[in-house]
């Protein structure tokens, strides 16, 4: 198994429909697998999780194999990518709490270990909102659901 140190956070850049919009709900990790093979030629989906914005995760690549989601970051790392751009929906953030307590017992990881794209690449803006306010959610739902 390869050593896992970080999560590092992202989405996808798709629209951020309104829960009325019928496409609310369109895209997920089966779109973004066609986008990363297709034009990207790579060989499955960089990412590692998906998080769609009913909540409902999906697995990307093997957790075991390095991902393709963050250059120079990919041997050591989880890649979790949230659809939308901007705004994450409180079912997204209740999955995303899901997955950090999988992984901080799976693997011992912490809130301080999860990180943004854009804090390792400062063109991307990726995961659309400050990780601060990520890593203080995460932090709250660590000391709720393991205290």
């Amino acid at each position: 198994m390869r050593p896992i140190r970080r999560v590092i956070l992202h989405c996808a850049a798709t629209p951020d429909y309104p829960r009325t919009n019928p496409a609310f709900d369109t895209f997920g990790a089966d779109d973004i697998r066609v986008w990363h093979m297709k034009d990207n030629g790579w060989d499955d989906i960089g990412y590692h999780r998906v998080i769609r914005k009913t909540g409902v995760q999906e697995k990307g690549r093997s957790i075991k194999d390095a991902g393709a989601h963050t250059k120079g970051q990919n041997s050591d790392s989880i890649g979790v990518c949230l659809i939308g751009t901007r705004y994450p929906t409180s079912e997204q953030l209740a999955t995303l709490a899901t997955v950090y307590l999988e992984f901080k017992d799976t693997y011992g990881l912490d809130y301080i270990d999860w990180y943004g794209h854009y804090e390792f690449d400062k063109r991307k803006t990726c995961p659309g909102i400050p990780m601060d306010l990520v890593r203080a959610y995460l932090r709250m739902v660590e000391t709720a659901f393991t205290a």
